[in-house]
């Protein structure tokens, strides 16, 4: 009897193990094709180069939009320059934490750092104050020590 107990444990353990073996094969056989299976060269990193691209795309939306204002004299496109050169100069300055950071990379993420820093002064100079007013006594305010005279007041 322990013989016949023993028999049909062992094929009640293979029974189950089949479907677990058969489900465990077509996984493997789908999860890799054959061109996965062979190894090639590594890759190159292309983080800076990417992240480069993606600040002058920015830097050029800023450039349209400034464009725009030129045409239509809206306000909500000032701000969209102002934004969107902001951006780029952040998109910018964080290629220096990629691992293929190089000369070329840096000088053109200076290039667009420049670029659009002086579009974003662009849009600043021409965002008008409603009350010019306002403008005067925050200048008034914050440079009050270099004034000696009381002139302007």
């Amino acid at each position: 009897m322990t013989n016949h107990r023993t028999e049909s444990r062992n094929a009640a353990r293979a029974r189950a193990a089949l479907p677990a073996a058969a489900l465990l094969a077509a996984l493997a056989l789908t999860a890799c094709s054959g061109s996965d299976l062979i190894l090639g060269p590594a890759q190159p990193v292309v983080c800076a180069q990417r992240r480069l691209e993606l600040a002058q795309g920015l830097y050029g939306e800023a450039r349209t939009q400034m464009l725009r204002y030129y045409k239509e004299r809206s306000v909500m496109g000032l701000q969209f320059v102002y934004y969107l050169s902001g951006d780029a100069m952040q998109v910018a300055r964080q290629t220096r934490n990629c691992p293929d950071f190089t000369d070329s990379v840096r000088n053109q993420a200076l290039t667009v750092i420049r670029s659009s820093r002086l579009m974003r002064t662009l849009a600043i100079s021409n965002m008008r104050d409603p009350d010019p007013a306002v403008a005067a006594g925050l200048l008034q305010e914050r440079y009050a020590d270099l004034f000696v005279n009381k002139d302007i007041e």
